[in-house]
């Protein structure tokens, strides 16, 4: 019995190092081959959630089952080690209307998907999508307003920053490869 039980032992390790592999997956576009017509991709992302600029805090995760044809696109936060959310925002669409001031700073307070919590740990939004996404000019910007001793800002992490002098980003690359 012994040699069952180290061979289930490395059977249960090695699931659990795929499962952990396939958790760290930052940006995956798996491709249906013979479905002529409607959508051939699924799209889905996870990027850190960042607080005060340095303290990776959760991940906010993006998926697209649609390949960009009406969606929803869920975005999920996920906050762990103790840390709590009251308020987060999303914009998700075409780069240019996302709203922002004349310096350049992003203007949550107009994103137009936002929700006030009582201090959780997770919450997802579910967007529809213009049935034609120009996926060469998406963005997603995902805030939020989180605790663990103290309020701090939260932005998930992207490839791109607000024009101003704040630390905010915003991604532009969910839809390329």
């Amino acid at each position: 019995t012994n040699q069952n039980e180290l061979t289930m032992k490395k059977y249960l390790l090695l699931i659990a190092v795929v499962a952990v592999l396939a958790g760290c997956s930052k940006h995956e576009v798996v491709d249906t081959p013979g479905l002529e017509g409607i959508a051939t991709k699924t799209y889905s992302m996870s990027v850190p959630l960042v607080a005060g600029q340095n303290d990776t805090i959760g991940t906010v995760s993006f998926y697209d089952p649609t390949d960009g044809n009406g969606g929803p696109l869920e975005v999920t936060y996920s906050l762990t080690g103790g840390w709590t959310m009251s308020e987060s925002h999303v914009y998700a669409g075409a780069t240019e209307p996302m709203p922002t001031n004349n310096p350049g700073s992003p203007k949550i307070g107009k994103f137009p998907y936002q929700e006030t919590h009582a201090d959780v740990t997770t919450y997802t939004y579910y967007i529809p999508l213009d049935e034609n996404v120009d996926m060469g000019d998406f963005a997603i910007a995902a805030h939020a307003v989180v605790s663990n001793n103290g309020s701090e800002t939260a932005w998930a992490s992207g490839d791109e920053t607000f024009n101003d002098k704040g630390w905010g980003t915003y991604i532009t690359n969910f839809y390329t490869v």
